[in-house]
């Protein structure tokens, strides 16, 4: 993510139910690796912890993959405050042998503070 010493800045939405944060781009993967992206928010207020999600494919071009603004949707009935909160991305490879049907699989998770507004 695109990170300065203060954390990321996520954009909310008008009804707070997603959040718009800008990430920096994925290491290259080639075919007939498949990627994908999943980026979580976790926001605690009081007892509740607000949560959002995203998943998605990413093309496997041989470069790396420059990302746009990733939109975090919050689960059906949360609504995120502005204020700090959690900022999860994991970024998965899937590589499949199929002369040896074999499927490898490697994650990469990185983190930071996230300033909703």
């Amino acid at each position: 993510a695109k990170n300065g010493n203060n954390g990321v800045n996520g954009d909310l939405s008008s009804d707070r139910t997603q959040v718009t944060v800008a990430l920096n781009e994925l290491p290259a993967c080639t075919s007939p690796t498949t990627g994908s992206l999943s980026v979580y928010i976790f926001q605690s207020v009081g007892r509740l912890v607000n949560i959002g999600t995203y998943s998605g494919s990413v093309a496997c071009t041989g470069s790396p993959t420059d990302l746009p603004d990733i939109t975090v949707t919050a689960i059906p009935g949360l609504t995120f405050p502005p204020g700090p909160a959690t900022l999860l991305i994991r970024y998965t490879t899937t590589t499949t042998d199929v002369g040896a049907t074999t499927t490898t699989q490697t994650h990469s998770d990185s983190g930071a503070r996230l300033n909703l507004h």
